[in-house]
């Protein structure tokens, strides 16, 4: 097992920065996931861990020592393709134990390692068979025990379950989960899927552009999004994201726009322009018209219904507010139709706030509404913020 230390990598393909300045350390035992859109830079820093690829500049250690000149050949690292890359000519045991062949391990070893291996992902029964034979999900699973049997210092995967259908890829899903609680050895799993990073990961790097937009783990990400970007890439629904003013407002700092009024705690700010988020699960909503409708101390929304979804478990109600819209998660016990006039609310300690021209986290106390941090405050760490290398 292996802890990774990542130092200010960078890789650029001529003008074009693929990872900018990544700093991460990946802490022995820990299933970390490299998450985010297309093109962000996840492969690429996956490929320079495992070796496959040269950093521009930085540096990679493993276990305290400095392996960013090592081929890949000599880091120990194993590593799971999205083709999955059998040999199509070989069994599924003589793919297992052709690692361990060309390390000239003894012929009894080969074999003990290779039925615990494959017993490990339950796929003991189809040792004899050729890739061919197998389905998506049987080759994934020879994929990963291939990787298994080395003993490796960490797995290394690439968006492992992109091949696989929906069903498939959620039972695989809790098996590498359980793999991994079973093994206790460090992962890191490069998708762009929200739920596997959430549902599988201990910590998540979520990269935006080349660099680590937030590091932490996924109740972390989800629950204080540091950025607007992490606040509406994380969540399905995602965060609802509103431009709003902030301003003061007889001795109380408030949140207005079209349609939005919110009163956030006693205190004075200049002038800003910033997002207000809510999550869809945290909105609540009233008949317009009810007087305990609006919070004294939280966010109040006030349109029309759009569009109702009936999910079976919950509805999705979809309204309009001003020019924005947005988006609530609910009980289906409640019967709201389109065009009915409705008021959302949610309490101050669910409501995020952003500077709309950093996208950087604007943050309050909410275990201490009645004594914020003022906002004035957070200035000059904003300013700083924005100034630091992307670390984590």
């Amino acid at each position: 097992m292996a802890r990774l230390v990542l130092e200010e990598i960078t890789r650029s393909f001529g003008d074009f920065i693929a990872t900018d300045h990544i700093s991460l350390d990946i802490e022995d035992g820990d299933f970390l996931v490299l998450l985010g859109p297309s093109g962000c830079g996840k492969t690429t820093l996956l490929r320079m861990i495992a070796g496959l690829l040269e950093p521009t500049s930085g540096s990679i250690s493993i276990d305290g020592e400095d392996v960013t000149a090592l081929p890949a050949r000599k880091r120990d690292l194993a590593m799971v393709f999205q083709s999955y890359a059998l040999y199509p000519h070989l069994s599924v045991e003589k793919n297992l134990a052709f690692p361990l062949k060309i390390r000239k391990t003894p012929k009894a070893e080969i074999a003990s390692r290779v039925r615990a291996a494959a017993e490990a992902v339950e796929i003991a029964h189809l040792l004899d068979r050729k890739p061919k034979e197998l389905s998506g999900g049987q080759r994934q699973r020879v994929a990963v025990a291939r990787a298994l049997v080395r003993e490796p210092k960490a797995f290394l995967m690439d968006e492992p379950l992109s091949n696989l259908d929906a069903k498939l890829r959620t039972a695989t899903r809790r098996e590498l989960a359980e793999l991994h609680r079973k093994l206790g050895a460090t992962f890191i799993y490069v998708t762009h899927d929200q739920v596997e990073a959430m549902t599988m990961a201990t910590k998540i790097a979520l990269l935006n552009n080349g660099r680590v937009e937030q590091f932490g783990t996924p109740a972390e990400l989800y629950d204080t999004p540091s950025s607007v970007f992490a606040a509406g890439f994380l969540g399905s629904p995602a965060m609802n994201l509103l431009d709003a003013t902030l301003t003061t407002t007889d001795s109380k700092i408030s949140v207005f726009a079209p349609g939005l009024e919110a009163v956030l705690w006693h205190g004075t700010t200049e002038e800003r322009e910033c997002v207000v988020g809510v999550r869809p699960e945290h909105l609540t909503v009233h008949e317009s018209g009810v007087p305990e409708a609006v919070p004294t101390a939280g966010i109040a929304l006030r349109g029309t219904v759009e569009l109702v979804e009936n999910l079976g478990r919950e509805q999705l109600v979809h309204c309009v507010i001003g020019e924005a819209r947005v988006t609530v998660a609910c009980d289906r016990a409640a019967q709201w139709v389109v065009a009915q006039q409705v008021v959302l609310t949610a309490p101050i300690e669910r409501v995020h706030l952003f500077d709309r021209a950093s996208g950087y986290r604007l943050e309050w106390q909410p275990e201490a509404v009645s004594a914020p941090l003022p906002l004035s405050a957070l200035d000059a760490e904003l300013s700083a913020a924005q100034s630091a290398p992307t670390t984590a």
